[in-house]
């Protein structure tokens, strides 16, 4: 048995992570001997690891412009009050293309000695139409945020508490996953404040960018 601890901030997520084994998808499945999630490869595949979710809805709308959450904070080094932790947080673009967004705020793990991978639900029925997943990897003893990189590739909405990733070990030891307190090893700009205030302010990324 392997342990992945967790911990998470219920200011800004109240979704704790899961086995992915223990995690069930609402409503029935289709009858079709053929679907996708009755493959046993994809089947198996999907009971791996643990499941993560997203914190808030997020609209990302077809003009560019999506949902922006904005926490009320206290510096932990000079206790000034401010909005300085806003999601979602930009992870990566260019000049020709929407850029990926960090989901799942909130939620930090403490791997052992075993590396892992973030990858998009690997049961089919559990992905957001119109949504691209990045893949991303994580080293042994990694101790940081786990947040999931999406894109919008049209108009969606991610509801909150949809499952948006799924961490995966590389290896077969089984997990047990326990919630705990512990210090990030990774050095994250949102790591400087805490958030004092369980309701944000909700904007738009367009009203944002004229503040």
């Amino acid at each position: 048995m392997q342990t992945i601890n967790f911990k998470i901030d219920t200011n800004q997520n109240i979704h704790k992570p899961i086995l992915a084994c223990d995690f069930k998808v609402k409503g029935k499945s289709s009858s079709n001997q053929l679907r996708p999630e009755a493959c046993p490869a994809i089947y198996q595949g999907s009971k791996k690891g643990i499941m993560f979710f997203s914190e808030k809805e997020y609209f990302f709308k077809k003009n560019g412009d999506y949902t922006v959450y904005k926490y009320k904070t206290i510096n932990k080094r000079d206790n000034s009050i401010g909005y300085e932790i806003v999601t979602p947080s930009l992870l990566g673009s260019n000049e020709s293309e929407s850029g990926f967004y960090k989901i799942g705020n909130g939620l930090s793990i403490q791997l052992n000695d075993c590396g892992a991978f973030i990858l998009p639900p690997i049961d089919p029925r559990l992905k957001i139409k119109n949504l691209e997943y990045s893949i991303a990897y994580l080293p042994p003893f990694y101790s940081g945020q786990l947040v999931s990189g999406i894109r919008a590739l049209n108009e969606v909405i991610i509801p909150e508490g949809a499952v948006i990733g799924q961490l995966i070990l590389l290896n077969e030891i089984p997990i047990q996953l326990i919630e705990s307190d512990f210090e990030h090893t990774i050095n994250f700009y949102v790591d400087q404040f805490k958030i004092i205030d369980k309701n944000p302010i909700i904007t738009s990324s367009n009203e944002f960018h004229k503040t």
